[in-house]
Parts: C-alpha cells; sequence; structure tokens
C-alpha cells in the first residue's frame, strides 16, 4: 500500500505548478506570481525534508511520523509565506 505522505508531496507540488501555468495562459501575472510563489515553496519543503538525512533519528522515523513532518512542512510553507508575503493587507486597518 503506497503511503499518502509520498503522494501528497508530488500532488501539492503538480496542482500548483498546473495553477501558475493556466494563470500564465491567461495572461493573469499577478495571480501567476502567487502561483509561482506557492510552487517554488512546495518545492523547498523536498529540500528541507532531505537537509536532515545525516542525522539518524531523521533517517529511521516511521512513515507515519513522516507524513507529519511532510505535512506540516508542507503547511508551514504554503500558509506561512502566504501570512508574511500579505502580512500588510492583513493587518492594514480599511478606511470606511
Amino acid at each position: 500500500m503506497v503511503n499518502i505522505a509520498y503522494l501528497s508531496h508530488p500532488s501539492a507540488w503538480g496542482l500548483t505548478a498546473l495553477f501558475a501555468y493556466q494563470t500564465a495562459v491567461t495572461r493573469n501575472f499577478n495571480v501567476h506570481g502567487q502561483w509561482m510563489i506557492r510552487s517554488y515553496l512546495i518545492t523547498f519543503t523536498f529540500v528541507l525534508v532531505r537537509v536532515p538525512n545525516p542525522i539518524r533519528r531523521w533517517r529511521e522515523m516511521s512513515d507515519l511520523n513522516f507524513g507529519i513532518v511532510l505535512a506540516l512542512l508542507m503547511f508551514l510553507c504554503y500558509f506561512g509565506a502566504d501570512l508574511v508575503l500579505n502580512w500588510r493587507e492583513i493587518t492594514i486597518k480599511r478606511a470606511a
């Protein structure tokens, strides 16, 4: 049986890249830039997961724990970057 964690990462990357491509084709470049950033961040989680490979406890992590860590990293990279990039829009008070 295939672990869902091993499918979630390539699926998230593929979907964000597909949305970025579709927005570029329709010439919606502002939204395209947002989807490209998301795609790069999902790609960055691939690197983040492999950097600690020299650490023995990391390499010997169970599949369940690895799936949880991968999901958390993807969530933090995806939504954390959205929060940072849009912080001004989130926190600014709008004139009534």
